[in-house]
């Protein structure tokens, strides 16, 4: 897996200088990486790209409080706190932390999962997108019906939220 988020990374840097197309690339060169074509990422192999057990993903209503999600890599372990309560919102969480690890220096420990909207914080967006409910995907589920059905039952089909998909549509999807 870590090869595979420094490759990502490699494929981001080249891909120009705006963070959410650095976090697009990367997205997609994993998925290319790991034969994951475009349809939906079933949450077992989320957590398997990180070797990670489903306990993660279960909300722990003391940590609400939490300004912000967090990771701390050590070596080849990865301690996570996140924030979100929703299921659908921890996969995305999830998969922000999986973006920042393809993006951040290889030296940082420390990867930060904020509502900020720095450069970082958009490419994590951007990464975790098109991971979770990949462009080419979303435009084949949808076959161009955006009605507010169509768009519900996409989020479903990629376990995202409705606002994930509004974004793919809206910023890249052009009917």
């Amino acid at each position: 897996m870590k090869r595979d988020l420094f490759a990502s990374r490699s494929s981001a840097e080249n891909s120009g200088a705006v963070p959410w197309e650095r976090g697009m690339a990367a997205a997609r060169a994993l998925r290319s990486r790991r034969g994951l074509g475009s349809d939906e990422l079933q949450t077992s192999d989320l957590l398997a790209l990180l070797g990670l057990n489903a306990g993660v993903l279960e909300a722990d209503s003391k940590l609400d409080w939490l300004p912000a999600g967090l990771a701390v890599r050590r070596d080849d372990q990865l301690r996570l706190l996140l924030r979100a309560r929703d299921p659908r919102s921890r996969r995305f969480e999830l998969a922000r932390v999986m973006g920042d690890l393809a993006a951040a220096p290889e030296s940082d420990r420390w990867h930060p999962v904020t509502r900020l909207k720095t450069a970082r914080q958009k490419a994590q967006r951007a990464f975790a997108a098109e991971l979770l409910c990949p462009v080419e995907g979303l435009s084949h589920f949808l076959g161009g019906d955006r009605s507010e059905d169509a768009l519900d039952a996409a989020a479903e089909h990629f376990d995202v939220s409705t606002r994930v998909v509004q974004h793919q549509v809206g910023n890249h999807l052009d009917w």
